[in-house]
């Protein structure tokens, strides 16, 4: 009972320390759920896949979770749809961009990308960071879907991420797959993967 205990408090510790890597402004308001703290992308990581982005017009988060990579598309994007399935942490993105104030950048959009792919207006790109707990069929689903929302996608995947599923779509479903390894505090954090068409452009912007 004690062992179990001292893991529950060591797992509300790494998220409580984690607060302030993913949100900056974290004690101005931020409302987070307890998933996107611990396996959330940091602040420094949304703040480069927004930069890789600054030629974009209109960009779709399809997993917006509570907005960390929306809110920084926002700050050099003309418009970004914060998209999730839930209901609750599409209020929590509402409140974060308000915190940060860009919130008038942002629709808000309650949906299953899965579902409502089809339904959704053509962007310029789709900028995300998929569930950790995504499988590799859901992963294969996404990336085709995705092309046909938008020419352009920029995947933020964990640093572990099996990317031989993803280089079999190049040629199939991209023209051309480019990765890249991103370091945090001179550390291994994560994978950036850029597809489709144009993808230097999308690269080096």
């Amino acid at each position: 009972m004690e062992e179990n205990r001292t893991k529950e408090l060591n797992v509300i510790y790494k998220l409580w320390e984690k607060r302030f890597s993913q949100f900056s402004k974290f004690n101005d308001g931020i409302i987070a759920d307890p998933a996107t703290l611990y396996s959330g992308p940091p602040e420094v990581l949304t703040k480069l896949m927004a930069s890789r982005c600054r030629s974009l017009g209109t960009v779709i988060d399809p997993f917006c979770g509570s907005g960390a990579i929306a809110i920084q598309l926002a700050m050099v994007c003309r418009k970004v749809i914060a998209m999730d399935s839930d209901p609750v942490k599409i209020a929590f993105v509402r409140n974060n961009a308000c915190v940060y104030r860009v919130e008038d950048r942002i629709v808000f959009l309650v949906g299953d990308f899965f579902v409502d792919a089809h339904s959704l207006q053509r962007a310029d790109g789709i900028v995300t960071s998929p569930p950790v707990t995504m499988t590799k069929e859901e992963m294969a689903k996404l990336t085709k879907l995705a092309i046909r929302v938008a020419p352009k996608v920029l995947l933020g995947l964990t640093k572990d991420h099996e990317l031989s599923d993803l280089y079999q779509l190049e040629n199939k479903i991209f023209n051309k797959i480019n990765t890249e390894q991103i370091c945090v505090d001179r550390e291994p954090n994560s994978i950036l993967a850029f597809l489709g068409p144009g993808v230097r452009i999308f690269l080096y912007h």
